[in-house]
């Protein structure tokens, strides 16, 4: 029987704090995206007297794009936190062709 891992020993502190700091910038993008389309639709109900149209439409437009930015954003996010499993020396193919279509240009036009 092996003894349970304690989540909060020494050997997890990076990944707990790489996850906090993911979980407060996941809640600052949806609060910054559902915010200001709510506060717009409260705006436009009142000034165009729509009371539950406007702002119903705006979060539900709210919610592709939270979806949208919250993808592209932890897509980003978890490319910078797994290493790279193919190169395990840390060069990634783009890094080992950089500079070698030049380098077949050049050839091509010198050869006959």
């Amino acid at each position: 029987m092996q003894p349970e891992k304690n989540l909060l020993d020494n050997s997890n502190q990076p990944l707990l704090k790489v996850m906090g700091g993911v979980l407060l910038q996941v809640g600052g993008i949806v609060l910054a995206i559902v915010l200001p389309l709510v506060l717009l639709g409260l705006w436009l109900d009142k000034t165009f007297d729509t009371t539950p149209f406007l702002t119903l439409s705006m979060l539900l437009v709210s919610v592709p794009l939270t979806i949208v930015a919250l993808s592209y954003f932890l897509r980003k996010t978890i490319a910078k936190i797994t290493p790279a499993q193919d190169e395990p020396s840390g060069i990634t193919k783009e890094d080992e062709s950089f500079g070698k279509e030049g380098e077949d240009e050049a050839s091509m036009e010198k050869s006959p």
